[in-house]
């Protein structure tokens, strides 16, 4: 997940610039031998130019550490050590390092210049690739990988986005940065061992449990974890080995088992073994036809386009589902394929959902047409995470709130009345302060009937959350803010109530049966007050869907929140980056690292921990920042830029919001305007949520 947070931020022309843009352009190096080709693109740390070397008339890449961290001491060296790394290595597949320059503005590197693009984006465009050609890809960074190796360097964070394609599918490792040089020219190693480094979900499980273990079979399971994300599509924390190849199933196990020793004892075997299935593969394809072979040919080519035709189907009913949601159109494609060729799991989540938007249509005409408000606005959102691009409920649910407002309000008998109208209390307007939140807090618990707290019959607590206006976003000033995070005005028109906690795995237990979370089992830890962790949003959705059906209060609705009420509640009236100010140092959340970027870290504990274990904020809500991602309701894109009421996100997209960080990031990604998204269907262990409950 991490990985995939890195964007590029071309120089935009026209309006006005903010402060960093202002300066994107003067990092290119002084003097006069290399000419600018490219704006700037902007990774994690650092900025890359493509420029032409007028003295050798070729292309380069000109690297530097961004603007921002140009004075952070350990960010230098670890960037001058890996233009030392490089510049020692020679192989095909590896990104020659040219130089390593200073001016007035930092260092920076010269580079090989690779017109093409990475493997991540690769994977990410095409889907997996075919199990022979990618073991011939894999093979070649195995290879470069193996003269790493027998330089004494560990690369230590293998992963698609660090392997280059060009333009012919050659691939190229780059990134060397995290690199462990065993012996140093003073004899020690040339980073800190102690640290934990690299990228989770391509990180080998020694690598995660003490960084000191780390030796090359590290990246032995790091480069399998990439061989079965090529192949396959997805992660390998979702493996299943049914997905991997046949051919190389037992070659990509072997590379990512769990114990060092039982891995490939080099990346030269590794790479025979992937080789010698290739040309097994090969060998079969060649073999001489008898006239029966010949005839068999033909049935095989049968057998062949049918087999593609069925695939193609099932993709395109996939795709018809996911980002038109016409699951009845959907249906009647897969009802075009023969039953039993038919994905059966799948056709069945198909007609249900189609089934489900019929009966809600129903409820919704039905509503309409006798001026029925009870039940329609409950209906309408179910219909809409159903269906989030349908316009003509969207237009329904503001003209439903426009008359609850109303109903709400009424307007009084006489100008001069002195008598009470039963008015709602004031909503809040941001900034405001923990005593005017708790004061508002009371007034609408009043005026609801409620207390400020409730306990739902399942031991879930809630927290009332008045209904307020507030900025959404974080502002051009802010350190490390991406450009999704558009500062603008939002107000939240109803109060709500928001859980105090994300939900935990003992409520997800009781309530489901089973407990999902890698995180179940910590030595003298009760892990029933643990978040529930590794669940998909759409795992959410049947938790919620169960919730309303056996632990309803008074009528009201559970949901996950929108991504505004979401904000909205973690700010709780504050501006800063976080709920607790402008500084994160590890004590105040459950995270990796301290904020804005230092050296040195907060309190890491390299897992989730007891909900409440942090402070809470004005509204009393616990682990916003912190602990475990929280699914939104909404999808995830662009969201309004300009003011908005009850904003519920994009009308179509393939991503779900996610919010907060967790106890595994890095503490920028834990600010309460950070957002970020992923497919519903994902599940990881450090990915929960936590639930809202909408009064009628």
């Amino acid at each position: 997940m991490e990985e995939s947070c890195k964007k590029t931020r071309p120089a935009i022309a026209g309006g006005e610039r903010t402060a960093e843009q202002k300066t994107a352009g003067m990092e290119f190096p002084e003097g006069k031998r290399y000419q600018r080709l490219s704006d700037p693109i902007s990774g994690g740390m650092g900025i890359v130019f493509k420029a032409l070397d007028l003295n050798l008339d070729i292309e380069v890449a000109i690297k530097r550490i961004r603007p921002e961290f140009a004075r952070n001491e350990e960010l230098i060296r670890r960037f001058e050590r890996e233009a030392k790394v490089q510049v020692r290595l020679r192989h095909p597949n590896l990104v020659q390092v040219r130089d390593y320059l200073k001016d007035s503005f930092g260092p920076y590197l010269v580079m090989d210049w690779i017109e093409g693009e990475s493997l991540a984006a690769a994977i990410q465009t095409h889907r997996p690739m075919n199990w022979s050609e990618a073991s011939v890809l894999i093979s070649k960074v195995a290879m470069a990988l193996q003269v790493a190796h027998d330089a004494g360097i560990i690369h230590r964070d293998i992963k698609p986005a660090n392997i280059l394609l060009d333009k012919k599918g050659e691939p190229f490792i780059t990134d060397f940065g995290l690199a462990r040089v065993d012996v140093g020219a003073d004899g020690a190693s040339e980073t800190n061992k102690d640290a934990m480094l690299g990228t989770i979900h391509f990180m080998s499980p020694e690598q995660i449990r003490n960084p000191k273990g780390v030796t090359h079979l590290s990246d032995v399971w790091s480069l399998g974890a990439t061989l079965h994300q090529v192949v396959t599509g997805v992660d390998v924390l979702a493996m299943r080995e049914s997905r991997i190849p046949e051919a190389i199933r037992e070659i990509v196990l072997k590379a990512i088992e769990r114990e060092p020793e039982e891995r490939f004892g080099t990346m030269k075997q590794f790479a025979a073994d992937l080789m010698r299935a290739v040309e097994e593969g090969r060998s079969k394809s060649m073999l001489p036809k008898t006239d029966s072979a010949v005839a068999q040919e033909d049935l095989a080519e049968i057998w062949r386009q049918t087999q593609e035709q069925t695939e193609k189907a099932h993709a395109k009913a996939k795709a018809t589902a996911e980002e038109s949601h016409d699951y009845a159109a959907a249906v009647q494609m897969m009802e075009a394929i023969p039953e039993r060729l038919r994905q059966a799991k799948f056709y069945e989540e198909l007609v249900q959902r189609r089934d489900q938007v019929q009966r809600l249509e129903k409820t919704i005409r039905a509503c309409v047409h006798q001026l029925q408000t009870d039940g329609l606005q409950e209906a309408i959102m179910e219909l809409l995470t159903l269906q989030p691009n349908r316009a003509d409920m969207k237009k329904l649910l503001s003209q439903l709130s426009a008359q609850t407002q109303r109903d709400a309000h009424p307007a009084p008998s006489k100008p001069d009345s002195n008598k009470s109208q039963g008015s709602s209390p004031a909503r809040l307007v941001a900034p405001f302060d923990v005593k005017q939140a708790r004061a508002a807090q009371d007034a609408w618990a009043k005026h609801l009937g409620i207390g400020v707290e409730v306990t739902n019959s399942l031991g879930v607590k809630f927290r009332v959350i008045p209904p307020g206006t507030f900025d959404m976003g974080s502002p051009a000033s802010e350190p490390n803010r991406y450009g999704e995070e558009s500062l603008h005005k939002v107000t939240i028109t109803q109060p709500k109530l928001m859980g105090m906690y994300p939900v935990t795995q003992g409520e997800w237990t009781k309530l489901i049966g089973s407990n999902p979370s890698h995180f179940k089992s910590v030595s003298g830890q009760d892990t029933s007050r643990f978040p529930v962790e590794s669940v998909s949003w759409e795992d959410c959705q049947v938790f919620l869907k169960r919730l309303n059906e056996s632990h309803g209060m008074k009528g009201w609705r559970y949901r996950l929140p929108t991504e505004a009420e979401w904000e909205y509640a973690c700010r709780a009236g504050t501006v800063t980056p976080f709920w607790f100010g402008g500084e994160l140092n590890g004590k105040q959340a459950n995270c990796d690292g301290n904020y804005p970027y230092q050296a040195s870290k907060g309190p890491y504990l390299e897992r989730p921990s007891v909900v409440g274990s942090y402070g809470a904020n004005a509204f009393g809500l616990y682990d916003q920042p912190g602990q475990v991602w929280e699914w939104c309701q909404d999808t995830y894109g662009q969201y309004e830029t300009g003011p908005a009421k009850d904003p519920t996100g994009p009308s179509s997209g393939s991503s779900r919001v996610l919010r907060g960080g967790s106890w595994r990031s890095n503490a920028y990604r834990c600010r309460s305007a950070f957002r970020y998204g992923n497919a519903p269907s994902l599940r990881h262990g450090d990915i929960g949520f936590r639930v809202l409950c909408e009064l009628s």
